[in-house]
């Protein structure tokens, strides 16, 4: 629940009429600036998790709205939705997935490659793990690790908690009426 108290000076009805009837007439304006503080404080968390480069497109992927009584946004960053919720990946159009172990297969579909002469390596049985692997010389490297599916677990500590986005609304807000009225709201 959202608590405002009101410190007056000067004509207090006056005051409390320009609060409420700028409020009422400004909402959207004051919605637009919540919604720009919700992106940016999620453009900041999704930066400090790191990583190469997920994280950073996430962070850049990020798109705002509002209207007369929402602030909102949204990240048109596919894998984002699962890294919040979990679930489980499966491939479309092949037996396996492919899943890159080194940083020079990370992005690339492996049926695309041509410089590199792929081949399965490993087991084929429940147990075994099996891979896509190529010729070095004399040496065999491990490229992609196969496997039918990829579970997700859950990873709410990479985004904004409610309390995170309340505390932003909320100094938003005291910004806002301080700034167009002169009141402090606490």
């Amino acid at each position: 629940m959202l608590k405002i108290g009101v410190k007056f000076s000067g004509d207090t009805k006056e005051r409390i009429e320009a609060l409420i009837n700028g409020f009422t007439k400004k909402r959207g304006v004051l919605m637009g600036k919540i919604a720009k503080r919700l992106e940016a404080d999620l453009r900041d968390k999704f930066v400090s998790n790191g990583g190469k480069s997920f994280w950073q497109d996430a962070s850049r992927s990020i798109f705002k709205s509002n209207t007369d009584s929402t602030a909102s946004v949204a990240v048109n960053k596919p894998g984002v939705a699962l890294q919040y919720y979990g679930g489980t990946v499966r491939p479309k159009r092949a037996k396996n997935l492919a899943i890159p172990m080194r940083a020079e297969f990370r992005g690339k579909n492996p049926r695309e490659l041509t410089g590199k002469r792929l081949f399965t390596f490993g087991q084929y049985g429940a147990a075994g793990k099996r891979f896509l692997a190529y010729k070095d010389g004399a040496a065999v490297r491990v490229a992609y690790l196969l496997t039918p599916k990829a579970v997700i677990k859950p990873h709410r500590d990479k985004f904004l908690t409610d309390r995170e986005i309340i505390s932003g609304a909320e100094e938003t807000i005291k910004i806002y009426a301080n700034n167009c009225y002169g009141l402090s709201i606490h």
